[in-house]
């Protein structure tokens, strides 16, 4: 008449059903979660709250899913998705810790997201101070026409190539500084051979010749 007759807390019907000997105290029914429910028959081993059949862990009631695969649960894995990225990085770049696909943008690949990143390029110049953040070879843009200094053969636009105001010795930073051009041929005086035209007001060298050859006919009249 006894229903548990090991008196081990476990009824004779329980231990039956659940493979443990109903006249052994020291034989009872596993039990991992302790809710008196035997393992055998609970559809939730680890009391997760996760079913045995959807629970990857189903013996660890910390772990239930594994995004990655890699035998690490969720809860543990700092990389929950596998793609490189950490999962509290993720979370403060924008991505989705979850999903393998879905990464931050890292332009410059340095492994901190443009999100979080002073200098995106790489080239050594903050964004904040960056003409060209985006690219690398460029951070100047001295006279705001899009194309930076390094590609920019007159970076103040004033007319005159970097290249012209460097032989000329004035600054190709400031569009105030030019290369003196006395003819306005184009040529800086510095590398003009011919630097100066007539004064105004001056007799040039045909009027001097039409003089001298009224003077040389005016004495052979004489003779």
């Amino acid at each position: 008449m006894d229903d548990d007759t090991d008196n081990d807390g476990w009824s004779d019907a329980i231990e039956s059903d659940c493979g443990s000997d109903q006249m052994d105290p020291d034989s009872v029914p596993a039990d991992l979660d302790g809710d008196l429910q035997c393992d055998a028959a609970d559809d939730d081993v680890d009391g997760d709250g996760y079913d045995n059949a959807d629970d990857e862990f189903p013996s660890d009631a910390t772990e239930w899913i594994d995004s990655d695969g890699d035998g690490t649960g969720d809860n543990a894995d700092s990389d929950d998705d596998g793609d490189g990225w950490s999962d509290a990085t993720e979370s403060d770049c924008g991505s989705d810790s979850l999903d393998e696909d879905s990464v931050p943008g890292d332009f410059d690949a340095d492994g901190q997201c443009d999100d979080l990143d002073p200098d995106d390029d790489g080239d050594g110049v903050a964004d904040g101070d960056d003409a060209s953040p985006n690219d690398p070879s460029e951070w100047d843009d001295t006279d705001g026409d899009g194309i930076g200094d390094n590609a920019d053969l007159d970076d103040d636009n004033d007319g005159w190539s970097d290249a012209e105001e460097d032989e000329c010795g004035t600054d190709q930073y400031d569009s105030d500084s030019t290369p003196v051009d006395y003819d306005s041929n184009g040529v800086c005086d510095a590398n003009d051979p011919i630097v100066e035209p007539e004064p105004e007001g001056t007799p040039g060298f045909g009027l001097l010749s039409a003089l001298t050859v009224l003077a040389l006919a005016a004495f052979a009249r004489r003779d």
